[in-house]
């Protein structure tokens, strides 16, 4: 369950790869490049019943 009316804050870092943090039911995405910290903060307007852990996507290598 993510609360309502209450700040949370992610921080989302990675040492390699790029990675996306994603909560569908929130509508907010992520990203974090290698050697970077990244900072969300949501609140939601009325408790949200996460059905699925978020999701979170790696992609190895860049786009040349």
């Amino acid at each position: 369950m993510f609360p309502s009316d209450v700040p949370v804050e992610f921080k989302i870092t990675s040492e390699s790869t790029m990675n996306s943090f994603f909560i569908p039911q929130l509508g907010s995405q992520i990203y974090s490049m290698a050697g970077m910290t990244t900072q969300l903060h949501l609140i939601a307007n009325e408790p949200v019943r996460l059905k699925d852990s978020p999701q979170t996507t790696v992609v190895q290598g860049s786009a040349a």
